[in-house]
């Protein structure tokens, strides 16, 4: 009988080891960033589509004066913006980045180290801006450039800002609400901004101090140096304890592409992409209304035309310098410099510790009433039954049955003992008895 040939025992080449699915980080640091963000879930960013807002009734207008403010600096650069997140790349950037605020030079230096896909990246904020897509390299070289301010220009402070865009009351961080904003433009502007740029996930009615400073940058043609703003937002991502919503993924997948790892971005999954503003959140802010016909018309805020109403807007004026809205007095600053950040998130601290405060001796004194009602209705029911139980001439007793008998015994004497029988009686007893 003939055996078969045997077949080859050569081995299969080996495929190659995949990358471990939790990511590892020699700075301890920097792991504890990582898995706390992983616990976290990721937000849509939110970006502005024209078409949309040229959809409704005299959004042309509103339309055309977004263009003209997106246009100041590199605004418009940013806000286009809408590269798909991916989830494992974010959180590796995130978990890794630094920042280096005390920078005093835009082009030279160390300011933004990170890692990406396993590479160390060291770059100075020019590097960064560039990477990003926000300017071109020839600009970075000019004077403008380097004059960018990344804060409140001059002696700016955001209470003068709110005044200029919403035209009276009191600038309150953390309080005030962008519902003020006295033109459709800005409030289109600020609903983007706080699901993306500065997104935060909750309180996007919120005007936030840094987004007052976007918008008067957009509003007064001051360019602010959006490089240090966006390195400055992914930081407070990846850093800050409090976050709970991560927005910061299309700017980190951007930020890869532009450093030349496209490749790697492409062949990765996708947790999701960006969507535009659509009319259901404009509904739902109070900016548009929907009539019989299914078309919607914007409403006008109060500020322009005392309580909101459905009419068509003027286009603005081609000179915006030469308009002046009417205006309240404006109130004396209280302080002449613009003050840090530090400070302005101190204040903040200090007026939700103040709030939390009054909340809970709020709750504390209605347990105590709660439980001062309960006793006095507890003593009330004690006296009525000690009444009822004095009162009562007899106390039922509970009815006990007799024990079972217990089986008798060869020693017990029985319970009724049969008398012994008689002895009967004979023949010759009978006769004689007769006789």
């Amino acid at each position: 009988m003939s055996s078969r040939p045997r077949k080859s025992t050569g081995k299969r080449p080996r495929e190659p080891t995949p990358p471990p699915t939790e990511t590892e980080f020699s700075i301890t640091e920097h792991q504890v960033r990582f898995e706390r963000l992983s616990g976290l879930r990721f937000g849509k960013t939110r970006y502005l589509d024209l078409s949309i807002v040229r959809s409704i009734q005299g959004g042309d207008s509103v339309a055309d004066e977004i263009g003209e403010l997106l246009s100041v600096g590199s605004w418009e650069r940013l806000m286009v913006i809408r590269d798909s997140v991916i989830r494992p790349f974010t959180l590796e950037v995130l978990a890794s980045f630094e920042f280096d605020r005390g920078y005093s030079s835009f082009t030279e230096g160390t300011t933004v180290q990170f890692r990406a896909l396993g590479r160390h990246y060291s770059l100075s904020m020019s590097q960064f801006s560039i990477g990003m897509g926000l300017y071109e390299e020839a600009f970075t070289e000019t004077e403008e450039y380097s004059l960018l301010p990344t804060d409140y220009p001059g002696t700016v402070t955001p209470q003068q800002a709110y005044s200029r865009l919403c035209g009276q009351g009191q600038y309150e961080p953390g309080v005030s609400k962008a519902s003020c904003l006295s033109r459709p433009a800005y409030r289109c502007l600020h609903a983007v901004m706080s699901r993306s740029i500065s997104g935060r996930g909750d309180s996007t009615g919120v005007l936030s101090r840094q987004e007052l400073l976007y918008l008067y940058s957009m509003v007064e043609s001051e360019p602010l140096h959006l490089g240090h703003i966006v390195a400055d937002y992914i930081r407070h991502q990846g850093q800050y304890p409090r976050v709970g919503v991560i927005f910061a993924g299309p700017y980190i997948t951007r930020l890869l592409i532009g450093l030349g790892l496209r490749d790697g971005v492409r062949g990765a999954e996708k947790t999701n992409v960006p969507v535009p503003l659509g009319t259901d959140t404009l509904r739902m802010m109070g900016m548009i209304r929907r009539g019989g016909s299914g078309t919607y018309t914007w409403i006008i805020p109060h500020t322009e035309q005392g309580e909101g109403s459905r009419v068509a807007l003027e286009p603005p004026p081609q000179d915006t310098e030469t308009e002046v809205p009417p205006t309240a007095p404006e109130p004396p600053p209280v302080r002449m410099f613009s003050p840090s950040r530090g400070q302005d998130r101190l204040e903040r601290l200090e007026s939700a510790v103040g709030i939390l405060q009054t909340e809970v001796a709020e709750v504390r004194a209605t347990q105590i009433t709660q439980h001062q009602e309960v006793m006095a209705q507890f003593q009330s029911l004690r006296q009525i039954f000690e009444q009822i139980v004095a009162s009562s001439s007899f106390m039922v007793r509970p009815r006990v049955s007799p024990p079972p008998p217990s089986p008798p015994t060869s020693a017990d004497p029985p319970a009724n003992p049969e008398p012994p029988a008689a002895p009967e009686a004979t023949t010759q007893d009978t006769d004689a008895e007769a006789s």
